[in-house]
């Protein structure tokens, strides 16, 4: 039991940095996009992608390979 809870500690610990990151990562491309837009460089509308199915799709090849990586 006591393993199982440093694994979840472990887990989330990890999840919360995910989250910092994601946010941090989409400031930049806010950013990003603002400067080219300010240089006239016309970009596409695309939606960005749904973020928690590029994690469940990422856990799922982890997951299929066996976590070879």
């Amino acid at each position: 039991m006591r393993t199982l809870r440093m694994n979840l500690t472990g887990l989330e610990a990890s999840v919360a940095q995910a989250r910092r990151s994601l946010r941090w990562l989409e400031r930049e491309v806010a950013d990003l996009r603002e400067q080219a837009r300010k240089a006239g460089v016309a970009l596409p509308e695309e939606a960005p992608p749904d973020p928690q199915e590029e994690a469940r799709r990422r856990l799922w090849d982890l997951f299929a390979r066996g976590g070879t990586e």
